[in-house]
């Protein structure tokens, strides 16, 4: 009995004790639905990184390897949308698409660019091969300057028809020499990278570099793409 009859004396019932249980059930299921979420959440994210980075990143590699590879993507995603624009540029130059294209042309014109660039790409192998190996940093810049130059003068071969030929040389020349640079550098670099584990994951890191680089590729196409698309009647 409560020592104060006056003073109103507050009593569990069942009625309480059942709401107070749903809460807690309630509460219990809104905290497994949340953890289940989150930890999908996590578990994609985990295979995302996994996908597009070594394996046991970032213990695998050494501590500036996001650092060059993110400025990489960068490059690698904004020269795949302006190549698009550069190769509209091209077609328009030699024809295809007019009234007037001529296939055979275009396709001879098209095959002697490809030709003469191969032929300078083989004389700067053989000059400055040796370069590359001394100064990665600086012929990685330089290669992204010649590719970038090699994508600008392709942009301007539309207004020049008649020198198509001899800038579009120039143009596949700068690129290729760009991709040849560009290939013996990341693989010293890639040899860098994987020196936190003596080299062990080599393969790995190349391949995932490679992955991060073909998706940076696929954005920047699919940019060009929609930019062109929007913006034809200008061209």
């Amino acid at each position: 009995y409560p020592q104060n009859p006056t003073k109103p004396t507050k009593y569990f019932n069942l009625e309480s004790k059942d709401h107070t249980k749903e809460d807690l059930e309630l509460r219990s299921v809104n905290d497994a639905s949340l953890n289940k979420k989150l930890n999908f959440v996590e578990s994609q994210k985990r295979k995302l990184i996994e996908f597009f980075l070594p394996t046991n990143y970032p213990h695998s590699v050494n501590s500036d390897y996001w650092d060059v590879q993110k400025h990489w993507n960068v490059q690698w995603a904004t020269s795949s949308a302006l190549q698009v624009f550069a190769t509209q540029s091209l077609l328009t130059s030699v024809g295809i698409g007019s009234d007037v294209s001529l296939p055979l042309a275009a396709t001879a014109n098209w095959v002697l660019k490809d030709v003469l660039a191969c032929v300078g790409v083989m004389f700067v192998a053989n000059k400055v091969g040796n370069y590359f190996d001394v100064y990665m940093k600086r012929s990685k810049c330089a290669a992204d300057v010649l590719l970038n130059i090699g994508i600008i003068i392709e942009l301007m071969v539309q207004w020049f028809p008649s020198k198509f030929i001899i800038l579009a040389s120039i143009s596949t020349l700068l690129k290729a020499v760009s991709g040849m640079v560009n290939g013996t550098v990341k693989a010293n670099v890639n040899r860098h990278f994987s020196s936190a584990v003596k080299g062990k994951n080599l393969g790995d890191v190349t391949a995932k570099g490679q992955s991060q680089g073909v998706f940076a590729y696929v954005i920047g196409l699919f940019y060009g793409i929609g930019v062109t698309y929007v913006c034809h009647d200008s061209w």
